[in-house]
């Protein structure tokens, strides 16, 4: 009985560690693409990125279609801030419900269709995204870390967020950096100057 429990146990181990992206197949994009944000943090080791969170995601649900006119307005209001992937087949956007939230959404160009891929309160946003190849897109960001406020000073420290979405495997996987903070959030190029509604 024993003998099959941890047969069980590595089995399940190990399936979650195939369901989850590797981030070490990512480390010299990231490093090479993302500077500011490996900067801004003082990030010195990839291992101090832990999965938080990994699921697989189906394209066709919790899907949103654009009428004609609405496809028209999106493009001409939030096109900039658009991140394609070389075929323009996808794009990314960091569709921001003001300037708190913050909603990543999937942009399927062909079908003219989005997928939201996650969605940020307050305490986290992301900032960067930048496509591996036509399946697989990296987004960094940074997450507030509420449990060292400081009530003196009353300032928090910041930590880093990477999502690695793969569109084959459909697997969206959230890693933190707890171990590299900052004093603020990362400001990515992005969203440099862009004037909040």
């Amino acid at each position: 009985m024993k003998n099959i429990l941890i047969l069980v146990l590595f089995c399940l181990g190990f399936n979650f560690k195939s369901f989850s992206q590797d981030l070490s197949n990512y480390n010299s994009f990231i490093k090479d693409n993302f500077p500011e944000y490996f900067e801004h943090f003082k990030i010195t080791d990839f291992k101090n990125f832990k999965v938080e969170n990994t699921n697989t995601f189906n394209l066709t649900d919790d899907v949103e279609v654009f009428k004609l006119n609405e496809w028209s307005d999106f493009l001409a209001t939030d096109n900039e801030f658009f991140i394609y992937n070389s075929t323009k087949s996808y794009a990314v956007n960091f569709n921001t419900y003001g300037d708190i939230d913050q909603a990543v959404l999937l942009i399927d160009v062909k079908n003219k269709q989005y997928h939201k891929l996650t969605f940020c309160g307050s305490p986290c946003r992301y900032e960067e995204a930048k496509w591996v190849n036509d399946a697989v897109v990296i987004l960094v960001g940074g997450f507030e870390d509420n449990d060292k406020y400081n009530a003196v000073t009353k300032q928090s420290k910041y930590f880093g967020m990477l999502m690695v979405v793969d569109l084959d495997k459909k697997t969206r996987t959230i890693y933190f950096n707890k171990l590299d903070e900052a004093d603020t959030f990362f400001s990515g190029k992005l969203f440099k100057n862009r004037i909040w509604d």
